[in-house]
């Protein structure tokens, strides 16, 4: 698991790689593009819809993920559908929760992200 956890991706180091609008249209419209490894899909058996990100699975089952301690074990020969989902588990709506300043302060944070990013091409480079 990476600091970003089952779910979201690894921020850490975002703001070395993703530019502030980038990082703005992530929170304003989180359907909008999803980082590679973190796609949501859609799995329907006879009797249930699952939507989450798809975890490590085995042979015989899929695992979705949809939130810290919500994972489900689907077997394989009970699915009946697994498609890309367009929607992202980061709810719609998230900036509009938010005042300017709250929204300002957390593009500040996310751009100052950029420690652990450099870090490893520093130590790449040694």
């Amino acid at each position: 698991m990476t600091d970003g956890g089952d779910v979201g991706p690894d921020l850490t180091g975002v703001g070395a790689i993703r530019s502030g609008i980038d990082l703005l249209e992530a929170i304003v419209y989180p359907s909008a593009s999803f980082v590679p490894g973190h796609e949501v899909y859609r799995v329907e058996t006879a009797g249930e819809i699952y939507t989450g990100v798809q975890g490590e699975g085995t042979p015989d089952a899929v695992v979705i993920i949809s939130g810290p301690r919500d994972r489900v074990r689907i077997p394989r020969k009970d699915i009946r559908s697994m498609r890309p989902s367009p929607v992202s588990l980061m709810p719609d709506g998230f900036a509009d929760n938010l005042t300017r300043r709250e929204l300002s302060d957390l593009l500040a944070f996310l751009q100052s992200q950029k420690s652990r990013a450099l870090a490893g091409v520093r130590a790449a480079g040694s």
